[in-house]
This record gives structure tokens, C-alpha cells and sequence, in this order.
């Protein structure tokens, strides 16, 4: 990561804050204090948003609509083509927490029939992400992060890390928030000293052909590093020095350091927005005489050079959980003079063109191709399903064609709930931590332990110290970071806030202040960054049913690149409480079908709907030459991954499955792998008519003139469908086809639809032949969708009979 060589170039912001539009706005007001208005200046006419989104859309999600298009008029002026493929990942961390507020004491005195059918599609993190490729009509991958305040930051960054490793060339990313008052807020006030507050910070980025090319570009952002900084003033110097080292490596230090706990208050109350909105702020500096930035002091240590003028800038966002990132940003001229030479770039001429609803802009196509994916081992994993906790009961219960779907009808949904789902049974219930923590600190545990991990809450790890000086690091020796992926973080909590809402005084207990800052600030990947003593980077994913696989799949390329980094990857998800059911079930999710034994039908001709779930899955995930050096074999291989969008709609999937289509062939493009080298398929099918049809499209379009077709397996029906971790139960499902060589079967599948060609495996059975490859697919509301490669250690690289490299 951060080679020097490789900058990214800023062409457009959609900046939007309390003090006005744009980045003069921002510079304009200095260090003078808090604005006189919580809100940002938000008209119609700024997000354009479609009648639907526009009469239902959350703030948030408006504000991230016109930071977009705001973004997008800058970069591509005089109705200039915009490239379909453009990617899309937006940073968030509360929610609409006043909207929410409202909904839940809503549903707390009327019951299910308060929440509107909308509610799922308008109301969650995703939505801001999805939202704006669907508005935008935009087919790049859609990714959404959940932390607090560094989100912001975190989009960027992972967007660079992105077009860095050839995944895409345009990218919208940022950060929104929009708190607004309300019980909640001020609750949260009384354990951080921040108001009400909004902002959204959206930026289009491009690589710097196209941008020198036509005499454009802001700033480039050249260099990006996270970590679990615990609120330590020794790691956070050490993550500036570490992006410093990447980003500038010359030595000369950089002229500015934005902090943003030392910048106005109104950047702090703007949370994800905030740290995105900061980066605007260091964006409007660069070329500026050196003067105009002197309100802006650190109170770390870094390197300063003494110019005359602001061209290197790092901006330092950290969360109240203690989790920080980093961006370095380069002015435009300095990039230059240090090239000296510009390169052209390749031609954008293409016949694909749209037009971007109510924005007269064009939209491009042309896909660019990747570079080679390196492969990441799995050197352990742990799980928690619907069949139990631990390895052994997922492995038996799937080989065995068993179900983990019961009978659930939750208190007070009655008349409105499901009658199934998939529950993880002998799981104690902790009063004081939500559902999904408990699920992920039980996976967390048993894949540690797997990999041969102690973390610090374990206590040292008593391995001989290596004897030789060049020997490479074993996993004790290095620091452990967490990518995590969770559908509906603090919902839990805050539903169980809600319900003790004194009716009268309209407040809290007074015992449940520091209870809201874990409901509000601290996610899943927070409290076990906590718990097991992390200082590594730090991730939630909060794209729905795909931020397992994406949380998986960018922890793999990440850690593959890096011998001294470990991650553990996965996620944790529990909709099981009556909030999160209740919406689920006014949003027409569920199967009606109230039998155990035949509820969750993916693939076949009688499938009604998905059966909820919960559950936990978590990947020890190492760079496979370190773990060749330490004499130990990997589980598995991660060796390729896709992610590609529909731009067609926030609710449904586009019927021709072209979305899907595409992420399996990047994915198979990152191995070297065809179509003919794939010995299974683990489907996301969860029971949909329309969904399972359109996964039936795309895999038959992908085995287009192939000879043969391998089994297309789904595991929903036994697992039932835990959101982000649903993807990850099927790679666990793939693991376990990879070691036993045993296919397991498709739970309650009798009948396929007509025009589905594929074995979908009624009994388990050993595989034909030697498995090698598996393709695992996912796919969620908003349109993301996303393919990863799990290959056996001696499959890897395309070295399978008839394989490609």
C-alpha cells in the first residue's frame, strides 16, 4: 500500500456544512467556533431525488444524494460523460438518529403496523450508498462503512486502496451524518460534549490521466492508513509517521496536520460527515500561502517542513471509541513538479452512455481490467449457526441435510412477525451486551484459537522466539486487525433505550447514560477491538447481506500485501428482536410459510420468501509466504474477488443478473481462473422468487458454452438468512467442501424452476472430482452484489487441470 507513484486525484467535491456549500466556505471560517445553525442549507433542487426517495428518504441520505451530484458537476462540466463503472462508497455512523428515535417510539407504543413498509430500504446505513448508485445510475461496487467519525475517512481511503489495486478507476466516496435533536441526542450529549449537527462531504475520484489532462483536480490523495488507536496519544503519532513513511517517503515531513478533535465543534457534531468535511477543509488549503492555515494547530508530534505554501496535508480523524485514520493529501502542483512529466492517458471513448436522472450528465461504460489478485490464507475460523456453536455442529448439521429453521414468534409481534427462523441455540443471554456481540465474541474465540493466535486478553502466546534474525514474524509476534461486517449496528441497544423512555419527562434513567454511548458510538468491531486488546486497522462494513463477503474479500487483498499484518475477518448479525422483525416483516421479506420443515425453499419451484437468522463468522486471514515460512497450511485460499452494482433499484435486483455476471468474472479474473475451473458453486439464494431466478441468469450466463455445469448449492434453508453473515456461513460451507470433498445438500430443494439448469444437490455426496475452486455469490438490497474464489491450498493460481494463470 501507499506507493508513492500511485495518486489519486480529487476533481470534484459536494461539500455541504452548517457554515454553507463548498470548500471556501469551510476555509472561510477558520477556527472562529461554532456556526449559528446545526444544518446544512439542503434544498430540492440539490439531491433531485426521484418522488419516492424524495417523499421517504432520511436526511442522511438526501444530503449524501447532493453532495453527490453537487460533486459530479464540478468534475464533469458541459455535460462531459461520467463513467457508468464509477464506484460508490459512502462512510456513516449514526443513522438519522432523530427519524430513528421517532420510529422506534412509534413502534414501541403502537406495535408493528407503526412501521412503514419503506422502512428497511430508506432507513439503514446501506441506504446512503445504494441510494446514490441507483439515483446516479451508477455499476460499480457499493460499499458503505459504519464508524463512528472515521468513516468519513475510512471511504476515502479504502476507495484509493481500491483504484490502487486496479478495482475500479472512478469512484464517489465521503462520509454523511445527520444528527438532529431529540431524546437521543441529548443523552448522548451528556457523555460527549457535542450538540445536534449534520454534514456531508462527497468527492469524485479519478485516476491522474484523465484529470491532467483536462487541467483539473483539487488535491490527490496519495496515502491512507487505519488503526485501533485506543485514544493513545503514542499510536496515533505512530499511524501519521506510518502514513507519512508511505505516502511521502522522501523525508521531508508535510506543512499541515488537521486534527479534527482540535477543529471547530461543528466538524465533531457532524460525526462521518465531519471527518469527510475535514478533508474538504485540507483540501481548500493546498496552494495557499502557509498563513492561512496558522489557526490550525496539533497537539502530536510530526515532521514540519518550512514552506511558503500548503502542498502536503494528513488529516487525523478519531472516533470517541477510540478508533483513528489517517489521509495524506498532495496539492496538484507539487505531484507535478515532483513528475516532472505528464503521461496520457487511455482513450474514454465508448458507445455505453445513459443519462443521469434530472442531471443531464452521461453516464460512460468500459470496465477496466484488474491487476493479478494476490492470495490470502485462511489459517482459521470459527462459527456461530443455527446449528450450534463451533466447527464440528455447523459441519455435521450441513453433511447431514439438517435445518436450523424453528418455530419463533417473538413478544408483541404476534399478528405481525414470523413464525420461523434460525436461532443459535445454547447461547447465554448477556444482559448487558447486545445478541450479535455475544455471537461474535464466541466466533472471534474459536478462530484465534485455530490459527494458534493468543490475544492479549488470552494472555502471551509461549512459542520459542525464532531463532534466526531473518525468520518471518509468527501471528503472536504481530498486530491483530478486524474487518467486520453488521447489518443493523446498535439497533439492539437502541430499541432497548427507546422502550424505557420516561413517557412523561420525555428522558432516559439516568443509569442508561453510558449505556447510550455503546448504543450509539461503540459497534460490534469496537467492543472486540476492546476486548481482545487490537491495535491493527479497524473496519465496519454496513452493506447489508454483502458486507460479510466484502469484509472478507477487501481484508484478503489487504492483508496479502503485507507480511507483518493479520486480520481477523468476518462479522456478526442477530435480527431477532422486535424491531428489527417487525420491519422485516412490514417490508414483505419473510416466507409465509409457517412449517419448519419446509420454510427457506432456495431454488426450488415453491419458494415464498427468506427465513431470518442469526449468527457469527470470523476468518484468520495471513499472507500465505509468512505462513509457508512458519511450516503450517493454510486452511483455505482467498485467491480472487469482484464487486460490481445494478444501478436499477434500491428494493430489487435487475432480472438479467448482469451485476452478479460481472462481479464472478472479476472475481474469476483476480484467480486466472474459467468458468470450466469451478467444481461448486455456494449460491446466496435465500428463497426469493425473483432473486433466486436472477442468481439462476447470471451463473447460466457465466457457464455460457461451457461443457459441464457444477453444482449450485444454497445453505439458507438449513441457516436461514443472517444479513451480512450469510456470505460467510457459505464460505464456511465451501471450507468444509474443500476438506471433506463432501458436497452438502440444498435443505428443502425438490423441484427447480423450469429454466434453472443446475444440480442443486439433494443428498450430500463427495464431489466427482478433487475440489479445487469454489465461487461463492452474494448479493443484497441496493443492488451490491459480489463473488469471491476459495481455493484449496495446491488449486491456487489457476494450476488445476485445465486452469488459466
Amino acid at each position: 500500500m501507499g506507493n508513492n507513484s500511485s495518486k489519486l486525484f480529487i476533481t470534484g467535491q459536494g461539500l455541504l456544512s452548517p457554515l454553507g456549500r463548498g470548500s471556501q466556505a469551510l476555509a472561510y471560517a477558520g477556527n472562529r467556533g461554532k456556526p449559528g445553525s446545526n444544518k446544512c442549507p439542503l434544498e430540492i433542487n440539490d439531491h433531485q431525488a426521484g418522488e419516492e426517495l424524495s417523499k421517504y428518504g432520511w436526511r442522511a441520505t438526501l444530503l449524501a444524494l447532493a453532495g453527490a451530484r453537487l460533486a459530479l458537476q464540478e468534475a464533469f462540466p458541459e455535460e462531459a460523460p461520467v463513467p457508468r463503472e464509477t464506484g460508490v462508497i459512502i462512510g456513516t455512523s449514526l443513522l438519522d438518529l432523530a427519524a430513528l428515535e421517532k420510529l422506534l417510539q412509534a413502534f414501541h407504543e403502537v406495535g408493528p403496523r407503526a412501521i412503514p413498509p419503506w422502512a428497511l430500504h430508506f432507513g439503514l446505513p446501506l441506504a446512503h450508498a445504494s441510494h446514490l448508485a441507483v439515483s446516479l445510475g451508477l455499476e460499480g461496487g457499493c460499499e458503505t462503512f459504519n464508524d463512528p467519525v472515521t468513516a468519513g475517512i475510512n471511504a476515502l481511503g479504502m476507495a484509493y486502496r481500491a483504484w490502487q489495486k486496479g478495482e475500479g478507476e472512478y469512484f464517489l466516496a465521503g462520509g454523511v451524518d445527520s444528527i438532529g435533536a431529540g431524546i437521543f441526542q441529548n443523552y448522548l450529549s451528556r457523555v460527549l460534549p457535542i450538540g445536534p449537527g449534520e454534514g456531508c462531504g462527497v468527492f469524485f475520484l479519478e485516476d491522474e490521466a484523465r484529470a491532467l489532462r483536462n487541467s483539473r483536480g483539487a488535491g490527490i490523495i496519495c496515502g491512507y492508513e487505519n488503526a485501533f488507536a485506543g485514544n493513545k496519544k503514542e499510536l496515533k503519532e505512530k499511524l501519521v509517521e506510518k502514513v507519512l513513511q508511505s505516502s511521502f517517503p522522501d523525508g521531508r515531513g508535510i506543512d499541515l496536520l488537521l486534527e479534527t478533535e482540535l477543529l471547530p465543534q461543528f466538524y465533531r457534531e457532524a460525526m462521518a460527515g465531519g471527518s469527510a468535511l475535514a478533508c474538504g477543509l485540507g483540501i481548500s488549503l493546498l496552494g495557499q500561502p502557509l498563513t492561512n492555515s496558522r489557526n490550525y494547530d496539533s497537539n502530536l508530534f510530526y515532521p514540519r517542513r518550512r514552506k511558503e505554501t500548503v502542498e502536503r496535508v494528513v488529516v487525523l480523524a478519531e472516533g470517541p471509541g477510540g478508533d483513528a485514520a489517517a489521509i495524506a493529501l498532495q496539492s496538484k502542483q507539487e505531484a507535478a513538479r515532483e513528475k516532472k512529466t505528464f503521461f496520457p492517458g487511455a482513450s474514454l471513448n465508448s458507445e455505453k452512455r445513459n443519462h443521469f436522472s434530472g442531471l443531464g450528465k452521461k453516464v460512460l461504460g468500459g470496465p477496466r481490467q484488474s491487476e493479478t489478485f494476490r492470495p490470502a490464507a485462511i489459517t482459521g475460523w470459527g462459527i456461530t449457526s443455527a446449528f450450534g456453536v463451533g466447527q464440528a455442529v455447523f459441519f455435521q448439521g450441513l453433511q447431514e441435510g439438517k435445518s436450523g429453521i424453528t418455530h419463533y414468534v417473538p413478544p408483541g409481534l404476534e399478528k405481525a412477525g414470523p413464525a420461523t427462523a434460525a436461532l443459535v441455540p445454547g447461547l447465554l443471554t448477556d444482559p448487558h451486551r447486545p445478541r450479535s456481540q455475544k455471537l461474535l465474541l464466541a466466533a472471534a474465540e474459536e478462530a484465534l484459537l485455530d490459527a494458534g493466535i493468543e490475544s492479549e486478553s488470552q494472555g502471551k502466546n509461549d512459542r520459542e522466539t525464532p531463532e534466526k534474525e531473518e525468520d518471518w514474524p509468527t501471528p503472536a509476534d504481530i498486530n491483530l486487525g478486524l474487518y467486520l461486517a453488521e447489518t443493523l449496528p446498535a439497533l439492539e441497544e437502541l430499541q432497548g433505550l427507546a422502550s424505557r423512555i420516561d413517557r412523561k419527562a420525555l428522558t432516559f434513567p439516568a443509569s442508561n447514560h453510558q449505556q447510550m454511548t455503546l448504543a450509539g458510538l461503540r459497534n460490534s468491531a469496537l467492543e472486540l477491538a476492546g476486548f481482545l486488546g487490537v491495535t491493527g486497522p479497524l473496519l465496519t462494513f454496513a452493506s447489508g447481506c454483502t458486507g460479510g463477503i466484502m469484509a472478507l474479500g477487501r481484508g484478503a487483498r489487504d492483508v496479502a500485501g503485507e507480511p507483518s499484518r493479520v486480520l481477523l475477518a468476518g462479522g456478526a448479525d442477530s435480527t431477532l428482536f422486535p424491531f428489527a422483525l417487525g420491519v422485516l416483516s412490514r417490508a414483505k421479506l419473510l416466507t409465509s410459510c409457517p412449517d419448519p420443515t419446509r420454510a427457506g425453499r432456495p431454488f426450488d419451484v415453491n419458494r415464498s420468501g427468506e427465513v431470518t437468522g442469526e449468527g457469527s463468522a470470523l476468518f484468520v486471514l495471513e499472507n500465505p509466504e509468512v505462513v509457508a515460512r512458519r511450516g503450517t497450511a493454510p486452511r483455505a485460499l482467498i485467491t480472487g474477488f469482484g464487486a460490481a452494482g445494478d444501478g436499477f433499484h434500491f428494493k430489487y435486483n435487475r432480472p438479467d443478473g448482469r451485476a452478479l455476471l460481472k462481479a464472478s468474472r472479476l472475481a474469476l479474473q483476480a484467480a486466472g481462473l474459467e468458468p470450466e475451473d469451478l467444481g461448486l458453486i455456494v449460491a446466496h439464494a435465500s428463497g426469493f422468487k425473483g432473486s433466486d431466478a436472477m442468481e439462476v441468469k447470471a451463473l447460466a450466463d457465466l457457464f455460457a458454452g461451457c461443457h459441464r455445469l457444477p453444482p449450485v448449492i444454497s445453505i439458507k434453508g438449513a441457516t436461514g438468512q443472517p444479513f451480512a453473515v450469510g456470505g460467510l456461513m457459505q464460505v464456511a460451507a465451501g471450507l468444509m467442501a474443500l476438506e471433506t470433498g463432501i458436497i452438502p445438500p440444498t435443505a428443502h430443494f425438490q423441484e427447480a424452476d423450469e429454466e434453472d439448469p443446475f444440480d442443486h444437490v439433494l443428498e450430500a455426496r463427495p464431489a466427482e472430482e478433487p475440489l479445487r475452486h469454489i465461487l461463492i455469490t452474494s448479493y443484497g438490497y441496493g443492488g451490491g452484489k459480489a463473488a469471491l474464489i476459495l481455493s484449496g491450498e495446491e488449486g491456487q493460481r489457476g494450476n488445476s487441470s485445465g486452469g488459466k494463470s
